[in-house]
């Protein structure tokens, strides 16, 4: 790990967030976060310093979503949309944590270098790797488990509940209510903290290293959490399965019959869409959409073929999302999402 120059806004959402989706900027306005759908991460940044411009603090948060907003009942069974729910969570492609700073606070820690310093402890003594980027909220310490590839919320839920474990047996007092929320909102790269109006202090990255592996770092906690006596949870037992039997879980077999996209479209009114609209579709549906087509026997042409009706298609960077679906090996997309 090495300290780095100046990262930007938009660099470091790159570097924590999915690379498709839709994506929040959140603003502190009273005691509420307004949030903004954004279908880049481009936008997602322009949004976050547009809010620090006007003096207002801003936020992203750590996941991709599916739908720009959900359905949700209350208590007396009324109707409400909300978007920044766990439910509605597309992807994640980082583990994070919360230190927050405050002197005299037991529960917190006494300054940013006791926090690195405790950090290292509870690294040390779990034997979990080191975070690979570690920012400076202003007053406190955000950590990320940065990966090389994004991950459902159904895989990252239970590593992440173990990781909150581990701080807890280890007594290291990162925010527990941070550690295990997809939907969580943190301080962006490249705003001010302005919890004192008269002295802002910038978010920025204080140290920073590769991207992890999600299979090493899963197996990584699920060690920590046997070494401690810690009860492993159905979700997390598949962990402890050696990293190659998980690369090999993971991988796309080729035992199943041709496909054919075209067939499958005349059935399936979410690739029908793609098929009709020539791809005029969110990323986040032909994302999904490529990820079936990416396997069907009519491949790269139809991809094509299919994506040109969108204002914004681009032949190379569609190839681009091709390759990273073949290179990280990623199966169909199943009926379910």
């Amino acid at each position: 790990m090495v300290a780095r120059h100046a990262m930007n806004t938009i660099e470091f959402l790159k570097r924590v967030l999915p690379a498709t989706g839709l994506y929040i900027a959140a603003r502190k306005v009273n005691k509420g976060f307004p949030a903004v759908v954004c279908d880049t991460i481009e936008e997602g940044a322009q949004q976050v310093l547009a809010s620090d411009a006007q003096g207002v603090t801003a936020y992203h948060a750590c996941a991709a979503f599916l739908e720009r907003e959900v359905e949700s009942i209350n208590a007396k069974g009324e109707k409400y949309m909300q978007v920044r729910v766990q439910r509605n969570v597309r992807a994640l492609r980082s583990f994070f944590m919360d230190l927050d700073v405050e002197a005299g606070n037991p529960d917190k820690f006494s300054s940013q270098s006791e926090a690195c310093d405790e950090l290292w402890r509870f690294s040390n003594e779990a034997g979990i790797p080191f975070p690979n980027l570690i920012v400076s909220s202003g007053y406190g310490v955000h950590v990320y488990y940065t990966l090389t590839a994004e991950i459902q919320r159904e895989t990252w839920k239970p590593v992440a509940d173990g990781l909150k474990t581990l701080c807890a047996k280890y007594k290291f007092r990162a925010d527990p209510a941070c550690t295990g929320d997809a939907a969580r909102i943190l301080r962006s790269v490249g705003t001010f903290n302005r919890k004192d109006p008269q002295n802002p202090r910038p978010v920025e990255i204080i140290m920073e290293g590769p991207d992890l592996g999600f299979a090493n770092f899963q197996a990584k906690v699920v060690e920590a959490l046997k070494a401690c006596g810690e009860k492993l949870t159905e979700a997390v037992r598949k962990a402890a399965i050696p990293t190659d039997a998980i690369n090999q879980e993971f991988a796309v077999t080729h035992d199943f019959p041709p496909c054919s996209a075209r067939k499958v479209a005349d059935r399936c009114p979410q690739l029908a869409k793609m098929r009709d609209t020539r791809g005029n579709i969110s990323e986040p549906h032909w994302y999904n959409s490529i990820q079936l087509l990416c396997h069907s026997v009519e491949g790269t042409d139809l991809i094509h073929e299919w994506s040109r009706g969108h204002p914004s298609y681009s032949a190379e960077e569609t190839d681009k999302k091709i390759a990273q679906i073949r290179d990280q090996k990623i199966g169909p997309t199943l009926c379910s999402t």
